[in-house]
């Protein structure tokens, strides 16, 4: 059985939502943790509502095992199409 963090969360809602630092922990913890991503201006984005931490893909690869990835734009998705 696999436990997901939602957006990092691992105890309810926080003002660190789809921050790094929280998503790292989650995983740190033992979950796994689902992440929003936005891909805009060739960058890639942590954020909800829209993109605000900005990371770069080895932050998805350090946690390729544990991170289940929500597309929240066409950007992002074809980004991730054209990975493969």
């Amino acid at each position: 059985m696999r436990f997901i963090a939602h957006r990092g969360n691992t105890n309810g809602k926080t003002n660190l939502e789809n921050h790094p630092i929280q998503i790292t922990a989650a995983i740190q913890t033992g979950f796994d943790a689902e992440i929003d991503i936005w891909f805009q201006d060739k960058n890639l984005y942590l954020g909800h509502d829209c993109p605000t931490y900005k990371i770069d893909i080895s932050f998805l690869e350090n946690f390729i095992d544990n991170i289940w990835i929500h597309c929240k734009n066409h950007a992002a998705l074809e980004f991730f199409n054209q990975s493969n």
